[in-house]
This record gives structure tokens, C-alpha cells and sequence, in this order.
């Protein structure tokens, strides 16, 4: 198998299952418990928020809310601002390409706030310009994703807080990081006041990510109970899911260089095979992560293309694999206006550590080979 999806999840590693699995079997008790078995597992949970901390500087472990993914972390980044803000009013940004859980997140709050989206340039990205164009006095909530889930085009989030500043405007700046982590360096609190993250992206199991808040920003709760995380996220802590967060962490940032110099080998190689198709049509612009290159085959719908390559045991996506599921086309490449044709055909090939050139090679070939097989053009 020719896994290429890795922007939709990772293979877990090795270190992480078995981190999980002692925490699963012999680390079992509940951090809440005082005994000492309670205990241990309390320190698996500070241990990892500590592992997290050095990946985003100026945020400290006690600051550090562990939550069930990317999609939690981002609605608590949402509507934990938001709701402390109803009464204040004012103007909320974000980008037209945000994921779903930030924009579904806002739109909840629409009547309390203005809503005022960034829209991207022709290659996907979100710009100073178009982020000092549209910010206004009364902002009090930005949220930006610093990679694209979708394209992988970086966005110029170090411009808010400069912007923010000349306008007088006291805004609390979130970015959702689950696209970048593991793949470029996660912004520090110079940047930004919230920070998203995902385990999954980064070959630790599903079911945990994590919110990274910077001091003295407040936060309202959206899940209620027992009061754990400083009341901030009730609840019995995945001791589990958090062990493996950190062990994934550890192994990828103990040779972080080593990595981005294996995603920008593989999609160097891939653009560069793919471009000399002229029946091939990039739709990642530069700056990028080098972790994902989205493409259209114009003539094959992404849906085609995608079962095409399964059939040659090679996995990409049409998009994130959460707007697989809804249809109707990827909001993301709508808002860079691209042409329907580029947009029905488009596929998201995204590059993990388990990847190899041969890989990129087998990927050229069968694209080659749809396109001959559907007429697009003769077969070279």
C-alpha cells in the first residue's frame, strides 16, 4: 500500500500504541483519584503537556487543555472567547478558508458579532495586506489557520498582532495549527494567544489534540461536570490518548530538521514529475508546508481519479477528508476562484515519514496512466 493521505491521519507510531497501551493496562488509574496509582496517571497528563510545550514558545504546561482532537480544541478556542465577549460586542475575523470547525464555530455567534472573513489571493494564501485591509478597531476574536489543510499554503498569521496593535485594538488572536504540526515551527505568543493541535496528524492515535492558551487569556468551558483542567474541560482525562500524544511528539521533534527535510524531498520530486504533465494542474502555491500537494487532473472528477489510484493501491484524498464526507465540492479552492474544471477534478496528496521516493514515482506513473485510460491524453 501507497499511503498518501496523511493529511487525512497517520499511521501510529510504534512508541505511541505501546505509551497508550501501558496507560490502557498497567498506568490505569484515574488522575483525579489521590491514591497513588491515581497519582501516576496525574503525571502521565503533566508529562505530556510538558512534552508539548517546548513546539510553541512563550505557553506553559499549566496552560495546556488536552481535548479529543483538533475540532474540540478549535471550538473551545471559538466559543470559550466568544462567549465571554456577548455582552462587549464587536467584529470577528477569520478566513474564508478556515476549517469547518472554526467557521461552524463563529457562525454560532453571528447575532451577537460581526463576522468579516479574509479572503485569499489567487494561491490560496491569506495576506498581510488583506488582514491590515479588513481589520478594524473593534475586533475582539481573530482566528487564522497557519497551513491550509487543504492546498498547505502558509498564511501571514505574524501580521495580525502588528495590525491589531496600530489599530488600538484589544483582540485575542487564535490560530488553528492542526495543518502544521509536525510539519513548520507552531507560532509562539508573540503571534498568537490560542493554539490548535491534533494527535493524529503526527502518528499518535485519534481521540486527542490540544489547546494551547497563553496566560492570562480567559477561556469559558463548553463541557461541564467534574471540573477537571482547571474546570476548563470536565471530565475524566484520556490518560491513554494523552501518552500517546506524547510519545508521537517526542520521536518527531527529537529530528523535526530531519522530517521537514523529507517532506520538501518528496514534494519537491512530486511537483516537479507532476508539472511536467501538461495535463496537470497545481493548485499549491508557495509558501507551502511541503506536506501536501493538491492537484487537478482536469476531465477526471476527484472522485474517479481517487478510486483509479485505489484500484492501483495508491491512497489520496479529493480534499480534507472531512469535506469528503459533506459533497458539494471544497469551499477552500472555491474561495481561490478556482475554474469549476480545476475544482471537480482536484486531489490532495499529502506526504507522512513513512513515505519514500519510490512512492512519488508509483503516484506519477498511475496519474499517466488515468489519463490515458480516460482519454485525457496519449499515454508517454
Amino acid at each position: 500500500m501507497i499511503y498518501l493521505d496523511n493529511a487525512a491521519t497517520t499511521p501510529v507510531f510504534p512508541s505511541a500504541a505501546a505509551a497508550a497501551m501501558d496507560a490502557m493496562t498497567e498506568n490505569y488509574g484515574n488522575p483525579s483519584s489521590i491514591h497513588k496509582a491515581g497519582q501516576a496517571a496525574k503525571k502521565v497528563l503533566y508529562d505530556a503537556r510538558k512534552t508539548l510545550v517546548p513546539l510553541a514558545r512563550g505557553f506553559s504546561a499549566e496552560n495546556i487543555i488536552l481535548t479529543s482532537g483538533g475540532t474540540e480544541a478549535n471550538n473551545l478556542a471559538v466559543a470559550g472567547v466568544l462567549k465571554g465577549k456577548i455582552r462587549q460586542g464587536g467584529s470577528v475575523f477569520l478566513s474564508a478558508t478556515e476549517h469547518a470547525s472554526v467557521t461552524e464555530a463563529v457562525k454560532e455567534f453571528s447575532k451577537y458579532f460581526n463576522i468579516v472573513f479574509f479572503e485569499p489571493d489567487r494561491g490560496g494564501h491569506i495576506t498581510a495586506k488583506e488582514i491590515e485591509s479588513k481589520l478594524t478597531k473593534d475586533a475582539v476574536f481573530v482566528s487564522l489557520m497557519l497551513v491550509n489543510n487543504e492546498t498547505g499554503v502558509i498564511n501571514d498569521i505574524d501580521s495580525i498582532k502588528p495590525a491589531l496593535k496600530r489599530l488600538g485594538a484589544d483582540a485575542v488572536v487564535h490560530s488553528d495549527c492542526v495543518a502544521a504540526f509536525g510539519k513548520v515551527a507552531l507560532p509562539s505568543t508573540a503571534d498568537v494567544d490560542l493554539i490548535s493541535v491534533s494527535g493524529h496528524k503526527i502518528n499518535a492515535m485519534k481521540g486527542v489534540g490540544a489547546l494551547y492558551v497563553k496566560c492570562g487569556v480567559k477561556l469559558k468551558p463548553i463541557i461541564f461536570g467534574g471540573g477537571q483542567q482547571n474546570a476548563m474541560r470536565s471530565g475524566t482525562e484520556n490518560v491513554p490518548a494523552a501518552a500517546s500524544l506524547a510519545a508521537a511528539a517526542k520521536e518527531l521533534f527529537a529530528d523535526f530538521d530531519g522530517v521537514k527535510a523529507r517532506y520538501e524531498a518528496l514534494y519537491d520530486k512530486a511537483r516537479k514529475l507532476l508539472e511536467s504533465l501538461d495535463f496537470v494542474r497545481i493548485n499549491t502555491s508557495e509558501p507551502s508546508s511541503k506536506a501536501v500537494l493538491n492537484v487537478s487532473v482536469p476531465g477526471i472528477p476527484s472522485e474517479v481519479m481517487v478510486r483509479f489510484l485505489q484500484d492501483k493501491d495508491i491512497f489520496v484524498s479529493p480534499a480534507s477528508a472531512c469535506s469528503s464526507n459533506k459533497g458539494g465540492g471544497s469551499a477552500v479552492l472555491a474561495a481561490m476562484r478556482l475554474p469549476d474544471e480545476l475544482r471537480k477534478s482536484a486531489v490532495r496528496i499529502s506526504f507522512g515519514r513513512q513515505n519514500e521516493e519510490s512512492d512519488v514515482d508509483a503516484l506519477y506513473a498511475a496519474i499517466k496512466e488515468a489519463a490515458a485510460h480516460f482519454r485525457i491524453c496519449e499515454a508517454k
